[in-house]
């Protein structure tokens, strides 16, 4: 049966099967960080573009993402600001090598708030 709890590693959410690792095996077993590349440009005068920016931002605080640029400029069109953001979402996930290994609570996971 899949785990269907969520899980952190070093304050990341963690994707995929969960592998049985001890604190002293080999880098190559470790979990490793991946990271998605996003950009947009947010017209915080559409409810939708607010929300969307807003939960970026909430991602980023909670370390769930990384912000690389955050620019704004205002618009004298909708009397609001338009932000430009680039930012990677990131997580934890078992390496290439340690993937093959079965499905169990690893070391160093812990269960996210809410879960």
């Amino acid at each position: 049966m899949p785990l269907k709890e969520k899980f952190t590693y070093e304050d990341r959410p963690w994707k995929g099967p969960v592998p049985f690792l001890k604190n002293n095996d080999s880098e190559d077993l470790q979990p490793v960080l991946k990271y998605t590349a996003r950009a947009k440009v947010f017209d915080l005068a559409n409810d939708v573009d607010m929300g969307e920016y807003t939960k970026v931002w909430n991602s980023v605080c909670q370390g769930e993402a990384v912000c690389d640029v955050e620019e704004r400029a205002f618009c004298k069109e909708t009397q609001n600001f338009k932000v430009f953001m680039r930012w990677a979402n990131v997580h934890a996930q078992a390496s290439d090598k340690s993937k093959n290994l079965g499905i169990v609570h690893g070391l160093g996971l812990q269960r996210r708030a809410g879960s």
